[in-house]
This record gives C-alpha cells, structure tokens and sequence, in this order.
C-alpha cells in the first residue's frame, strides 16, 4: 500500500481523531483539493450552462424573427389574394350590371321605335283622310329627278372665260 492510500484507509476505519497529524493534514489538503475541484468544475458547469442560455436566448430570438417574417409575408399573400378576388368580383358584377344596362337600352330603343312608327302611321293616315288624291308617302323611283332638269347633256359655263360688263 502506499502512503496516499493507507491514510485514506485509516481515516475511513478510524475516523479523523484517531490520525497521526502528518495524516490529518494529507486529509485536510485532499479535502480542500475536492471542494477547490468542485468549485472549478461548477464553475465549469456554470460558465456552460450560461453560453447554452445565450445561445438559447439568441436561437429563440432568430426563430421569433423568422416567425414574424414568415407572418408578415403570410398577411401579405392573402391582402394580395383578397385584392386580386375582390377585383375579379368587381369586374364580374359590372359586366353583368352593363349587359343589363345594354339589354335595357335595346329594349328601350325597341319601344321609342315601335311608338314612333305607330305615331308616324297615325299621322300619315289623318293626312291621307284630309287630302286622298295627294301623294302623301313617298314611293322611291329609280328616275328621280328635279322639275329642271332634262335628259340631254348640261352645258355649263366656261370658268375661263371673263365675263366685263359696263355700266
């Protein structure tokens, strides 16, 4: 046995009163290099413990940003969807609002049509009650022509020509 093991020996079978005073010092250094050993190894454990937390801390912090970056993005990916089905539907509804619009002017024109005809044959048939023997609807001919004017050929004036008359 050796000297470091026989002094542990006997402070364990004995106790610490029973050793010599060479002993008790040996047990008194090897408690103090235990308690300085773990110091220095809880030191240890808290210098890592506290690098974890920041690098805990600093890691949550990244996943915070991206979380709301990620929400941000999100939010305006659905502002643009909303947009973008908001505008369909408002160019869906005018052209059904303007072919209703354009339906109800054609039937408008239709009637606007149908009473003048109805008010023009009226009229036409209170002329020809009045005056029967008078022409009173035009009937197109292909020889229309005015009242002065003759099948030959027109001669027309010589733009040449000088006209000086005196007075």
């Amino acid at each position: 046995m050796s000297g470091e093991e026989s002094w542990r020996t006997r402070l364990n079978l004995m106790g610490k009163d029973n050793l010599n005073e060479l002993d008790r010092w040996r047990a008194d250094n090897a408690k103090c290099e235990d308690d300085r050993q773990r110091r220095v190894g809880r030191t240890e454990e808290l210098a890592m413990i506290d690098q974890i937390r920041v690098e805990m801390q600093r890691e949550i912090a990244n996943l915070r940003a991206e979380l709301h970056r990620g929400i941000a993005a999100q939010r305006q990916q659905e502002r643009e969807f909303m947009l973008e089905v908001t505008g369909t539907a408002i160019g869906e509804f005018s052209k059904q609002e303007m072919d209703l619009v354009e339906k109800a002017i054609k039937e408008i024109r239709e009637m606007l049509s149908l009473a003048i005809e109805r008010r023009f044959g009226e009229v036409m048939g209170r002329i020809d009650a009045i005056a029967p023997d008078a022409r009173s609807r035009a009937r197109p001919t292909k020889d229309f022509r005015f009242a002065n004017e003759d099948n030959g050929p027109v001669d027309l004036p010589n733009p040449l020509v000088r006209k000086v008359t005196m007075n």
